[in-house]
């Protein structure tokens, strides 16, 4: 089963068709049981994720992809080097700052939280961090969230 599960998601990282996206994502979270196990593929999926992360962006599955993220970080931590943990940071905060979608603002707070409870926050994307929390404290569904 190892042999098979680096193989599918090599199939799953190079098969680049847009159209194919939410298939793709599907697939990434039923191989790697929602993020929680990525053994054989653990130095990989950091990198794919982050790249993959604008693609996303646009499918209405953002949700979904920032939870799939969340796991990664709780459960694979060790496996994602601060450039990985700091674009995740970015590209979250800057998710959180442009949407109005409720939902993608409460899994960009758990990603967040993710990062502060399994992993470290990079001192260079410290500002990004704090600033988007600044915007969402002001939001009263997400007041309680971002001052956890």
């Amino acid at each position: 089963m190892t042999v098979m599960r680096t193989y599918l998601f090599k199939i799953l990282a190079t098969h680049n068709i847009l159209e194919d996206t939410l298939p793709r994502l599907e697939m990434l979270k039923a191989l790697s049981e929602d993020g929680k196990i990525v053994s054989n593929f653990e130095e990989e999926i950091g990198p794919f994720l982050l790249s993959w992360f604008p693609e996303i962006m646009g499918t209405g599955k953002t949700a979904e992809f920032l939870r799939l993220i969340t796991n990664v970080i709780k459960f694979n931590a060790a496996y994602l080097d601060d450039e990985i943990i700091a674009g995740f940071i970015k590209s979250t905060c800057d998710l959180c700052t442009r949407t109005k979608a409720e939902e993608d603002i409460q899994e960009s707070l758990n990603v967040l939280d993710a990062v502060l409870c399994y992993s470290h926050l990079p001192s260079y994307v410290l500002q990004c961090f704090i600033s988007t929390l600044c915007l969402t404290v002001n939001v009263e569904k997400f007041s309680q969230c971002s001052w956890k």
